[in-house]
Order: C-alpha cells, then sequence, then structure tokens
C-alpha cells in the first residue's frame, strides 16, 4: 500500500470547473486575457476613480465644497431675509441654470412683476440673476411661464438642504438675525408667502385668498389661533362665499398645523446649584399638544408675531434707511426680518412681550457679560475663515441625524414631499437692551409626540442671567413656541474668580467702521481650491495613496503582461542597455557619492525583488530562457515520440 498506493485506484475527491470550451482555445487566448484585464482591473479602476472624483466634491451634507465659501462670504451678522435669497440663488448647485435667448422675453415680464419687491441686486452672474427672479416669483405666487417651471422645480428641491447648511453656519457663528432670518425664509419658500406681508400667516390655510385674508386681519383676525378661537358659525360669518367642502378642507389643515408646548430644565451634573464655570445642562422637552390645547398655546405666540410687526410699523414710520445701509445697520435698527425682531429689541412704547428684554431683566452684572461676549468675539475674530469652516466640517460629523419620522408638511405650491423640521434656539437676553445673543441651535426631526433636545453651556460669572428658548418650525408660519429661562450663578467654589477676561475694543473698531464700505460679490473668491505641492497635486493624503496603489496596481500588472509576451525583451530592454552605454561615464563620476546611499537601500530592494520574482514565477511569469528550454524539450518529445511511431510502422 504506501509503495504502490490503493490496488482499486486513487480514492481521493477533486473539484473542477466547466468552462465553455471557446474560453480554452488556444487561439483565444489573446482576446480572453484582455477581456480579463479589462473587466477586472481596467473598469474598476476607472469607476472608482470616476467614483470619487464625484464624491469628493460634496459636503457630508450632499452641498457641494464650492457652495460653502459662497454662503460663508456672502452672510453676515445683520444680513436679513431679503438679502439672503440672493445668497442662496448663488449657490453652486444652481450653476446649470442659463439664460436661454428664446426665453427673454418671458424672463422679462418675469422681472417686471417681482422688481418692486427685490433689493439691489450684488451678484450679477447670469445663473444668480435668473435663480433669484424665479425664487421671488414663486414667494409671490407669481404665475410661472411654462419654459420655467421645471427649473424652478429643480431649485426647490436642493433649496432645504442648502438652507440648513446656511443654518449650521450662521449658528456655529453666533449670528442671531441670519439664523433667525434663514428658517423665516425656508417658511416663506416652502408656503410660497412674501415674508414681510402681515396677512401671510392666514395664507398658509386653503381657499383664503389675499383678499380674504386683509379682510380678517381688519376684523382682528391677525394668526392661526385667534382663527381657531372662532366658533363655526363665526368663521361662516366672515367668510360667506365658502362651502362646507372648502371649510371642512380648511379644519383638515388646521389639524396638521403643528402647535408645540416647551418645557426646560438645567443641572449641573453631581452638583447642587450653578457656580462659576460649571457646565450647565439645559434639558428642553418639545411637545406636540392636541387640538383643545393648541389654540391656548397659539395666542402666547402670536405675540410675539405681533410685537414683531408692531417695531416693523414702527421703522417703516420713521422713514428707516435705504436698502443697502439697511443691510448694514447695527441689530438694535433691524427691521427688514419678519421674524425674530421681538427678540432683538424692545421698542419703548410698545407693551413688554415674551421675547423683550425689559421683560426679563433682573439683578445687575452686567459687565461680567459684556466681558464674556468681548471675549468670544475676540477669539472669534483670531480664526481665520479656514478654521471655521473646518470646525464646522468636523462638528457636522459628530453629529449625525436620526431617521426623519415627523409629519408630512401641508405645501400645495411646494412640488416634492417635505417633513416637519424644528430648529430650537438658546438665546441669551442681555441687560441694557442690548441685542440678544445667539449661543446654540439643535435640530428636530422626529417630532410626533415629543423630543427632547440639550444644550451644555459654561456658566457665566455670579449673578443672574435670562435665556429665552425659541422652538420655530421650518415649514409653517406662526406656529413658534417660546419659553423664558432664568439661570441663578453663584459663587465659585472656594476658588479665586475664573472669568477674568480681558476687555477687548471689537466693538469700537465695529463702531468706527463706515457705512459706505464697497459691497463685494460673494462669489469674487469663491474659486475650487488647488490641491497641495506636497500631496504631488491631491487634495489629500489618502486620495495620493489611493491613487499610487491604483497606479502601482496598473503598472504591475502591465508590466507582467508585457513581460509574458516578449515585448520588454524584444523592444524595453535593448533600449535600456543602449542607454546605459551613454549614461555609464555620468554615472562613474557620480557613483562614489551615490554608493552609500544605494548600499543602504540594497537590501530591501533586493527583498523587494525577490517577493516580486517568486510571485511571478508563481502566477506563471517565468524568465525566457526556462520558456524555450521548455519549448526545446517538448519539441525533444515530440520527435521521439515520432520517431517511436516510424519504428513501429
Amino acid at each position: 500500500m504506501e509503495r504502490y498506493g490503493n490496488p482499486d485506484g486513487y480514492r481521493g475527491t477533486s473539484v473542477t470547473i466547466g468552462l465553455p470550451s471557446f474560453l480554452t482555445k488556444k487561439e483565444n487566448e489573446i482576446p480572453v486575457l484582455l477581456l480579463y484585464f479589462l473587466l477586472f482591473i481596467v473598469l474598476p479602476a476607472i469607476a472608482i476613480f470616476f467614483w470619487w472624483r464625484k464624491v469628493s466634491q460634496y459636503h457630508d451634507s450632499g452641498v457641494l465644497h464650492a457652495t460653502l465659501p459662497i454662503f460663508w462670504q456672502g452672510i453676515t451678522e445683520h444680513t436679513t431675509s431679503k438679502f439672503l435669497i440672493e445668497v442662496l440663488a448663488a449657490a453652486a448647485e444652481f450653476r446649470w441654470l442659463e439664460q436661454r435667448p428664446t426665453d427673454m422675453n418671458e424672463f422679462k415680464k418675469l422681472q417686471n412683476e417681482v422688481k418692486d419687491k427685490m433689493v439691489r441686486q450684488r451678484i450679477e452672474r447670469p445663473y444668480v440673476v435668473k435663480g433669484n427672479h424665479l425664487l421671488h416669483a414663486h414667494m409671490l405666487r407669481k404665475e410661472i411661464p411654462a419654459c420655467f417651471q421645471e427649473e424652478l422645480r429643480q431649485m426647490l428641491k436642493d433649496v432645504p438642504k442648502l438652507l440648513d447648511l446656511m443654518l449650521e453656519m450662521t449658528s456655529s457663528r453666533h449670528f442671531l438675525t441670519p439664523s433667525l432670518s434663514i428658517i423665516e425664509l425656508q417658511q416663506c419658500i416652502i408656503q410660497a408667502l412674501w415674508m414681510s406681508d402681515s396677512h401671510a400667516i392666514l395664507l398658509q390655510l386653503p381657499h383664503i385668498t389675499e383678499k380674504d385674508a386683509k379682510f380678517l386681519m381688519k376684523r382682528g383676525v391677525t394668526s392661526i389661533a385667534k382663527f381657531r378661537q372662532l366658533d363655526a358659525d363665526k368663521k361662516r360669518k366672515l367668510l360667506p362665499h365658502l362651502t362646507e367642502e372648502h371649510w371642512k378642507h380648511i379644519d383638515f389643515v388646521l389639524e396638521k398645523l403643528p402647535a408645540v408646548e416647551i418645557q426646560h430644565k438645567y443641572e449641573v451634573e453631581d452638583e447642587v446649584g450653578v457656580c462659576e464655570g460649571d457646565i450647565v445642562t439645559i434639558t428642553v422637552t418639545l411637545s406636540r399638544l392636541g387640538k383643545d390645547r393648541a389654540a391656548l398655546v397659539g395666542d402666547a405666540q402670536s405675540s410675539v408675531a405681533a410685537l414683531t410687526r408692531e417695531e416693523e410699523d414702527e421703522q417703516k414710520e420713521r422713514g428707516g434707511a435705504d436698502r443697502k445701509k439697511a443691510h448694514q445697520k447695527e441689530p438694535d435698527e433691524l427691521s427688514d426680518s419678519g421674524v425674530g425682531i421681538g427678540l432683538t429689541t424692545a421698542s419703548k412704547e410698545s407693551k413688554p412681550g415674551p421675547s423683550s428684554p425689559s421683560s426679563s431683566s433682573s439683578s445687575s452684572n452686567e459687565a461680567g457679560k459684556a466681558e464674556e461676549k468681548k471675549l468670544f468675539k475676540k477669539l472669534q475674530k483670531e480664526k481665520s475663515e479656514d478654521e471655521l469652516l473646518d470646525e464646522l466640517i468636523r462638528a457636522h460629523k459628530k453629529e449625525r441625524e436620526p431617521s426623519a419620522n415627523a409629519p408630512f408638511v401641508h405645501a400645495p405650491y411646494f412640488p416634492h414631499e417635505k417633513r416637519e423640521v424644528w430648529y430650537v434656539s438658546l438665546i441669551q437676553i442681555p441687560k441694557g437692551g442690548k441685542s440678544p445673543y445667539l449661543v446654540q441651535v439643535r435640530k428636530v426631526v422626529n417630532l410626533t409626540d415629543s423630543a427632547q433636545v440639550q444644550f451644555k453651556i459654561q456658566a457665566p460669572p455670579k449673578g443672574t442671567f435670562e435665556y429665552e428658548i425659541l422652538a420655530k418650525c421650518d415649514s409653517y408660519m406662526g406656529c413658534d413656541a417660546v419659553s423664558k429661562l432664568t439661570l441663578k450663578v453663584d459663587k465659585a467654589r472656594g476658588e479665586a474668580q475664573i472669568w477674568e477676561l480681558e476687555a477687548s475694543s471689537d466693538d469700537e473698531e465695529k463702531e468706527g467702521k463706515g457705512e459706505g464700505e464697497a459691497e463685494e460679490d460673494p462669489l469674487a473668491e469663491a474659486k475650487p481650491q488647488p490641491g497641495k505641492w506636497y500631496y504631488l497635486g491631491c487634495s489629500s493624503l489618502s486620495e495620493l495613496v489611493i491613487n499610487a496603489v491604483l497606479l502601482v496596481i496598473l503598472g504591475g500588472v502591465i508590466l507582467g503582461t508585457l513581460h509574458e509576451r516578449g515585448v520588454l525583451q524584444k523592444i524595453v530592454y535593448p533600449i535600456a542597455n543602449q542607454l546605459g552605454v551613454y549614461l555609464r561615464p555620468l554615472w562613474l563620476r557620480l557613483s562614489p557619492v551615490l554608493s552609500p546611499v544605494l548600499s543602504l537601500a540594497e537590501p530591501p530592494f533586493r527583498w523587494l525583488a525577490a517577493q516580486f520574482t517568486s510571485a511571478a514565477a508563481s502566477a506563471g511569469y517565468d524568465d525566457t530562457n526556462k520558456q524555450q528550454q521548455q519549448q526545446k524539450k517538448k519539441k525533444g518529445k515530440r520527435r521521439k515520440q515520432q520517431q517511436q511511431q516510424q519504428d513501429e510502422l
């Protein structure tokens, strides 16, 4: 058995693969190898290259990287909703818009319809001008020509994610007015409303025309909440031309309009009370209310909107300033934004509202807060724009949104499905009537019954501080919720004062700036960033490594194939030998200097060469001499076989 094996024959198992006969034919060898090389080497490499090229152009939020500097440079601390429309239209996602000569007549008609509502155009790029006019026409509910309807539909598809990223930028820079204006702009785009129209809130209801909304405003129905409070008979008397089917539809939409309640608490982990320098956790709970309680909460929300409208009327009566000046003036003079003005200042003649600083003043420690704000502005000023953009991208990677399961929005003028999103803002109200300070903003995408968000802040110096928690829906106007928070801070626990802040002259520098500064085009410096020279033209180290690995694989496969076919031996090697003859004198001169360096690198290169040689041999890539010897042996065997056959015959 050990010498001759099993007398019954081989008892092992073997596995074979059945291949089509045309794959094993010798004349098909080269086409099969080329097809294999194309399918498994070339096409995957090309697919990876185009995939990486496309993915590297986008931010984690799905927005093009080229849009980030446009938004960053185009939004200042005092930018309001009317100016944000142009910045939104300047996004790189809309560069495909083009001015077609065949549509110029229709576009001029559209321009004439919306020009009275537009501010002075700062960016004269053709795609920005067209997108700006289309957004204005949509918000004013103008009839869109058929040649522009598909373009507007594609624009509106990208608007929510663009405004969401825009809000992340402004909140990371603690800009209060632009942050609230962005949410207001999104509400107006979703519902196709104009932000400065006082009756726009009632136009969210179906079958309510502009004439009906103005009539209801004169009768004191200034909000959704007051409209809810009216009984059925009173409603029908005010609007007798509406049928029962219309009222059923209106009641259905009223139930969909959200009403939320805010509950909050604050604490310091493992501590009793709040002292200077503690990390305070503020937990905010948003609860969606039923139909019975919605009207009561709505009254509190509508008072904020009423205060905002009163301040806008005051600004208009005083004459205000021109549009360019309104874009650059201080926070206590802003009146363009329809949302959040009540959070910014309170009129001396108006009654204290939920957002009025006069109603939130308490014990005096104004100097500490002023110094804290100056220190933050000083630190922010020291950072470059690139560093702040990098911080924004890193923060977005850390905070992943949960899956959205909020109710769908009733938006008949918005051509895409949209779910409710809520933004909860923590705003500090300083003493002395100064402009509020945006601390943080949290996003809620799954408000079905209730949802919780947390804010973590460092306790300011000893004293009592007033904060305001503002919840705004991105899809409905007039559904905001406001809550006050009073934070009492004690002296540090047995330590010296930890809030010794250096005085900063940032406010004085801001006041010294002239109002007539030239306005810059936000797109002027928005150019694609070139690759780093130390990465050989690639944008990052990972991209360089991936490209190098792909090139090595492709080069190895190509060289192996050429070596097997004898192309290197016939063409490349003779040329290399001839070049070696000419370069030998130069090598003899440089060898005394290069020999020590090459001697150090010789062992690893020899090891690599041995590895490649063994791998090539195992894969069937043998040396030409060995192939020739094998061919000679085969020929010798054939001759012997032929000789034996002749002898037998």
